[in-house]
């Protein structure tokens, strides 16, 4: 059973937290290193990287936001966040280009790149549910 417009929380933005954080370093080709089912269709409004323990980049690593199909297994990225240097307890605003998903699609995170940092990280994602009128 679907929802309709008339429900209250129709066009609220929601926010998905990996709370567990993912400690990154060395040199990788695009690793995933977090993926949630969502089980709802929504739209991917914006995200955030929370840094808990930051770095010193002198090279290029990237953080990867990507729409996983579900069943297909096949990534489509939608954002790119490249670390840099930064402080503990930064959050880094990063850019995403909206993007719908349906119910069963993974959201996916992965980095990509080198450097000799060890950051230790948590993304955020801003989310808006999409509502069917049932």
């Amino acid at each position: 059973m679907g929802r309709d417009y008339a429900d209250p929380r129709f066009g609220v933005t929601k926010r998905l937290d990996f709370q567990a954080s993912a400690a990154i370093n060395g040199t990788v080709a695009a690793t995933e290193i977090y993926r949630k089912t969502m089980f709802e269709a929504g739209t991917i409004k914006d995200w955030n990287i929370f840094c808990k323990v930051g770095g010193t980049e002198a090279s290029v690593r990237k953080v990867l936001l990507a729409v996983s199909s579900a069943g297909t297994g096949a990534l489509s990225y939608v954002g790119t966040q490249a670390l840099g240097t930064q402080a503990n307890g930064t959050v880094v605003d990063s850019s995403v280009v909206e993007t719908d998903f349906e119910a069963g699609d993974d959201i996916v995170i992965g980095h990509l790149g080198t450097g000799a940092g060890v950051y230790e990280i948590a993304p955020s994602i801003n989310y808006v549910e999409r509502f069917v009128n049932a």
